[in-house]
């Protein structure tokens, strides 16, 4: 689609003819130096990217913050972004994710996502069993949550998750593999059910 052929949700259509809201790919060409047009991808994707922070930390003050921080970065960068077909909000949560990586180097907070990661259990686990879930995805390095999070949580694929985070699918298989392994290695040795 070119970008005579989009319509940009800021202006007016003048010929009375509907146009297809541009692509994001598109929308971003044009939208380095355009406030306007950012905030168009920003209303677009920010509840995704926020939602997956969200998950990363289990902090929804933080989850926005982040955000908040993943935006102003893409923002700073929209001049060298290049469509290379991976999705606008790819890059995105590639921007997120190194975002979420520092924070957990940096603090080491609990994650508490890996509730979504236990098997369903018709019974009520014991709070501590929880307890066990989170110490035991903290301790995880942020590579491991990374993958884990974007596989699980957000449900990409191997080649989307290897596409966002810039790797071979074989890398993030084998990364993903481990990362399951140091996660029930984790919950044996403090306790936790694997």
């Amino acid at each position: 689609m070119t970008q005579a052929a989009c319509s940009i949700p800021t202006t007016p259509d003048p010929g009375g003819q509907p146009l297809a809201p541009c692509p994001d790919a598109a929308l971003a060409a044009r939208a380095a130096g355009d406030p306007e047009l950012f905030a168009t991808l920003y209303r677009r994707h920010f509840e995704p990217v926020a939602g997956y922070l969200l998950r990363r930390t289990g902090n929804q003050a933080l989850a926005e913050d982040l955000a908040a921080d993943t935006f102003l970065a893409a923002w700073k960068a929209l001049p060298t972004y290049q469509d290379s077909g991976i999705p606008f909000r790819a890059w995105l949560l590639r921007i997120a994710t190194n975002r979420a990586n520092a924070v957990a180097r940096r603090e080491r907070v609990r994650r508490r996502v890996l509730a979504f990661l236990a098997p369903p259990d018709h019974h009520n686990p014991p709070a501590d069993d929880t307890e066990h879930l989170y110490t035991a995805l903290a301790r995880l390095s942020a590579e491991h949550q990374t993958v884990i999070s974007l596989v699980h949580l957000e449900g990409l694929s191997l080649e989307q998750t290897a596409r966002t985070l810039g790797l071979a699918e074989g890398t993030v298989k084998s990364r993903l593999h481990r990362a399951r392994e140091a996660l029930k290695h984790e919950l044996a040795r403090t306790g936790g059910r694997p």
